[in-house]
């Protein structure tokens, strides 16, 4: 699936931080359908509704499986100064296959609209359909449905599903994608939006009054009517209709789907090129989402522009190409898309494409951000906990995460963790950290797996336990973490929360090694020397051992040294070892310093001199990371 997410690391979520961002992966969506209409009864209005369908990608809950969401939303103004609407929902999931295939509805814990910085949560009531959601909810006068269309934000709807977290909040902006004259749009749905005020007088004639006790629940004097939901006996009648997307593409019906994306269809053409990406019924093609994303892009379409730039960025269907990347991210930022803001500030934090830019990125976050994008929360708090583009602060920091945190983030949530852990910003209290940390592990957030599990390991907020630790680095190292890879090729050399198994630890250092994760090298080097789950083998002990020493691991450094002073693999060499034990005694490492004086009774001076001119020439030029 499309990923136009960030994937480097964010500085104050990781135990060692060697880049300052980073983002979880977040709901898409795909495409919408958004109808108006107005309640009539005898012919008269009585009060107003939409109707839409949402399909998206649910990278929260189910690895970016499609989904969608269709429902209806009608409302009208009690006599009291209220706005009541009624929401009515029902989820599917697609397993797999077109849209139109075998489709597994999913229940619906709670919802809510968000309307200036508001969250009203619905008051839930009886539905007839049992897969269903229904419920109303008062909101305050003055707060209507259709603020936003003139400028500012727009209303979400919000739902969680079954028992997870925040799983998606749906735009309820009703701006069409290709509708040319917004401002006149905006009027008609002002307007319309103001139905309710309107009718007010019809409206209760048939709904009678609302008060604070049963607000959300029609009263009972509406005739024959369910309790759930408004409604007359008259057709609906269609305002407005704009439609966001092509009932074709999404039902599966390619050949219909293809013919209107070849006729110039925007918004087919951006469903084809998802479903190419991403295998929906179709066998994947990048090169065929290349195709289909370019001429919507070149109709200046902002979501095609950013997913494009995607595929430019991670040379998917095409030559990997940062330049082409930030063009179109340029192009889809310019135009106010979140996402195209998102990926710039991504190129310019990262250096790819673009001279790396922290200032820069900071104004590209800080933009998606107040565009409601979470991730953007989450990186702009990052740049503010290390300093990047933006003096340190990390109540600011904290500011920015709990925001996206409350929002469902992990990585916001295991950025307030670390802080609680290291103290930055707020007094150091594990049991804060681990409590972060865990809500961010049980949605399967690597960096928060293994964050918690160092806490297990060392009994640090929580129960000390080496069994909790390793099955969290397990978890962790399943999704390729390579500190977590390191740290249980650890316990497995130990024995410690697994059985001791040199092999298991061989094969994890050397899927973390391959990352340069410095930690494994260095084991791995250790582990060839000393013939644990493979045949001893200085030569490849040395290389190891060699490429960890180089970026400045004490540990791998004397180890180093020994095998030089004993010339284990190579020619002993008591200048060289001497050189490697004064490098890692300079960090601080006893044993290398123990062992650099009890060489030095082998040593003239001058073969001393020479050892530390080594090891000034070396620091020269390879400066000390760890």
């Amino acid at each position: 699936m499309f990923t136009l997410l960030l994937v480097l690391a964010v500085m104050a979520i990781m135990a060692v931080t060697l880049s300052p961002l980073t983002a979880a992966a977040q709901d898409r969506v795909l495409s919408r359908e958004i109808e108006f209409f107005v309640q009539t009864a005898s012919g008269a209005p009585k009060g107003c509704g939409m109707q839409f369908t949402y399909v998206f990608e649910d990278k929260t809950n189910k690895a970016g499986q499609i989904a969608s969401m269709t429902g209806s939303l009608t409302w009208y103004d009690d006599d009291k100064g209220h706005v009541v609407p009624f929401l009515k929902l029902i989820g599917f999931d697609f397993p797999g296959g077109p849209i139109a295939r075998n489709p597994t509805p999913f229940s619906i814990r709670e919802a809510s609209i968000t309307v200036d910085g508001q969250t009203f949560h619905a008051i839930a009531s009886p539905c007839e359909d049992s897969h269903a959601f229904c419920g109303g909810f008062s909101m305050l006068d003055g707060v209507v449905i259709s603020h936003g269309v003139e400028g500012g934000a727009g209303p979400t709807l919000n739902f969680n599903r079954d028992a997870a977290a925040l799983d998606t909040s749906l735009p309820f902006d009703f701006l069409p994608g290709e509708t040319q004259d917004r401002k006149k749009w905006g009027e008609e749905l002002k307007a319309y939006g103001e139905c309710g005020l309107a009718t007010i007088e019809h409206a209760k004639s048939i709904l009678g009054s609302v008060g604070t006790s049963n607000a959300g629940t029609p009263p009972s004097n509406v005739a024959n009517e369910p309790t759930n939901r408004l409604r007359t006996n008259d057709t609906p009648v269609v305002v407005d209709s704009h439609p966001q997307s092509n009932r074709e593409c999404i039902d599966g019906d390619m050949a219909s789907c293809i013919a209107s994306a070849e006729r110039g269809d925007a918004n087919a053409q951006i469903m084809l090129g998802l479903i190419y990406e991403s295998g929906t019924g179709v066998p994947v093609d990048a090169g065929e989402a290349m195709k289909w994303l370019s001429l919507a892009a070149a109709q200046g379409r902002p979501d095609a522009q950013s997913l494009l730039g995607f595929l430019y960025e991670t040379g998917r269907g095409t030559t990997r190409d940062y330049a082409a990347a930030v063009k179109l991210y340029r192009l889809a930022a310019a135009q106010g898309d979140p996402d195209g803001q998102v990926n710039l500030g991504r190129m310019f934090a990262s250096g790819n494409g673009v001279q790396r830019d922290y200032v820069e990125a900071a104004k590209w976050f800080r933009a998606a951000a107040e565009s409601g994008n979470i991730q953007a929360h989450t990186l702009l708090g990052g740049l503010y906990a290390g300093g990047f583009g933006v003096k340190r602060d990390y109540a600011e920091a904290l500011e920015w995460y709990r925001a996206a945190a409350e929002a469902g983030d992990t990585n916001a949530q295991t950025g307030i963790g670390f802080m609680y852990e290291k103290g930055h910003g707020v007094p150091i209290d594990y049991v804060q950290a681990a409590s972060f940390y865990t809500i961010a592990a049980n949605q399967g957030n690597a960096v928060a797996q293994l964050n918690l599990a160092t806490l297990y390991e060392h009994g640090l907020g929580v129960q000390q336990s080496d069994t909790m630790a390793a099955k969290l680095y397990n978890l962790s190292a399943a999704q390729d973490d390579a500190k977590a890879q390191t740290n249980l090729c650890r316990m497995y050399t130990e024995g410690r929360g697994v059985a001791l198994d040199y092999v298991e630890a061989i094969r994890l250092c050397r899927l973390a090694a391959a990352k340069g994760e410095v930690v494994a090298e260095s084991n791995l080097g250790a582990m060839y020397a000393n013939g644990q789950g493979v045949p001893r083998d200085y030569v490849e002990a040395l290389k190891w051992l060699r490429l960890a020493a180089d970026q400045g691991y004490s540990g791998a450094q004397t180890n180093l040294g020994i095998n030089y002073a004993k010339g284990q693999g190579v020619q002993r060499n008591f200048v060289i070892a001497y050189g490697w034990f004064s490098l890692a005694s300079a960090q601080g490492d006893n044993k290398a310093h123990e062992l650099l004086n009890g060489l030095e009774r082998y040593m003239t001076p001058a073969q001393i001199a020479d050892a530390q001119k080594m090891a000034r020439d070396w620091l020269a030029a390879h400066p000390v990371k760890h």
